[in-house]
This record gives C-alpha cells, structure tokens and sequence, in this order.
C-alpha cells in the first residue's frame, strides 16, 4: 500500500501546492442532460443523465442509485499510479490543503462546491440549509455552491 501522505507531500511540493484533478461528473434523474460536458454516453439509464460535472469536490452525491465515490475529486497525480480523493487529502493534511485557518474554522473540510450543469430543464426549486439547521436536523454541515449553466440556444424538453 502506498504512502498516500508522502505522496500527497511530494505532489504539493512538486506542484507548488497547485493539485490537478480529474473531472467528476454526477448523474441526475430529475432533469435531463443536453451532453456537452464531454462524455460519450451522458444518459446512464435509471440513474439518470450524467449533467453535472463537480469542481474540486470532496462532497459525495447523493442519489437514488449510489455509485461508489460519485461526485468525489480524485487527484491526477504527475507521476500517476495511486488513487486519493480530494476529500482524503484533507482528511490526511488539512492544514497544508486549505492553510491552517480555513480548515480549523470549517472542521479541516473545503465546504464550498461549485458546478458546471448542462441541464435541458429548469433546476427544481433547490436551497441550503443554514449551519445551525443542517447541524439539528440532519447532523451536518451546511455547504456553499455555485453553478455555472452552460449557454445553449435549445435548452432541450420540458419534462
């Protein structure tokens, strides 16, 4: 087994603390995908269409249909071989991820997730707890996120 923490290091220090990561892309039953964000097969049957591509994500999705790790960043590490997801370089070095600061005021977790969606439907009414009712109701974290929509001239059907 690798040593993922040595691994982590030598990339941040290889990088000047600069990470590439691979893309993520996230399946939706409640809206359908148009396929521009570069996937051969965007339709995934029951589980929907492949229309959100997740940016620097350590948030898994949440679905119906779980798939192992979907939504999760994973590193593309420069001298390849091992696998570590965005959320397991926190996990490992949180300070050096986010610097010191940012991870003890938001638990050592990069709260914010932005999205890139190709969606051929309004998105459904769709809000973010507060801190306070994420912690009592549900036992989590609340999460900023942005979403950049993609320009099309058809926004494809209604469903």
């Amino acid at each position: 087994m690798p040593d993922l923490e040595r691994l982590l290091n030598d990339e941040l220090d290889r990088t000047g603390g600069v990470l590439r990561l691979k893309p993520a892309f996230v399946a939706r039953t409640f809206y359908p995908g148009l396929g521009r964000l570069g996937v051969k097969k965007y339709y995934v049957g029951k589980r929907g269409w492949l229309c959100e591509r997740w940016i620097a994500s350590s948030v898994l999705a949440d679905n119906p249909i779980p798939v192992a790790n979907e939504g999760l960043s994973f590193i593309a590490f420069s001298k390849g071989g091992a696998e570590l997801s965005l959320k397991e370089a926190l996990e490992l070095k949180p300070a050096r991820m986010v610097g010191k600061n940012y991870a003890r005021e938001h638990g050592d977790r990069f709260g914010v997730l932005t999205k890139v969606l190709d969606i051929g439907s309004p998105i459904p009414w769709h809000i973010h707890a507060r801190e306070e009712d994420a912690k009592k109701y549900w036992g989590m974290t609340s999460k900023e996120e942005a979403y950049y929509f993609l320009d099309a001239l058809e926004r494809g059907p209604l469903l």
